[in-house]
């Protein structure tokens, strides 16, 4: 058993160490989960309540163009554009619409840190009971930082 654990271990370092060397291109795109928690709430006490039943899931779905570098590196400076949509279990909705610049070390390692900033728009609807419907279109600011596994 130790052998074949060994051997694993082995395998996973070869296809990381593989997947580090070969050149990047100037193309990334992303998709992911997306968890949005609104209406908190702070009380005088050192508590602070949340109301889950605004608890939204959704998912993001993104594309970088890198600008600049070379055929054998790739640049740091990128155009970012984000579509992301969430839902809750009450008929409620948030769209976000955005584009920015994201600044990633782009090197051979495996884990490269990025930081991204986002502009847009957002909009909301919400339905609470058929009795209360309201859409709500308005700006929308992400600030994204985060290490990336290759």
């Amino acid at each position: 058993m130790k052998k074949v654990i060994a051997l694993l271990v082995l395998t996973l370092a070869g296809v990381f160490s593989a997947s580090a060397q070969t050149p990047q291109t100037a193309n990334e795109g992303y998709i992911g989960y997306s968890f949005v928690r609104q209406n908190v709430d702070f009380k005088q006490s050192p508590t602070l309540s949340f109301d889950e039943n605004t608890d939204s899931h959704g998912v993001a779905v993104g594309y970088t163009r890198f600008l600049g570098g070379s055929a054998k590196k790739a640049g740091v400076v990128g155009l970012t554009g984000e579509l992301a949509a969430n839902f809750d279990s009450n008929k409620a909705s948030l769209v976000t619409a955005l584009v920015g610049v994201t600044l990633k070390a782009r090197n051979n390692s495996l884990v490269q840190p990025y930081v991204r900033g986002l502009v847009g728009v957002s909009r909301q609807n919400v339905t609470r009971r058929n009795i209360y419907d309201n859409t709500d279109v308005s700006g929308a600011l992400i600030w994204e930082q985060g290490l990336i596994s290759i």
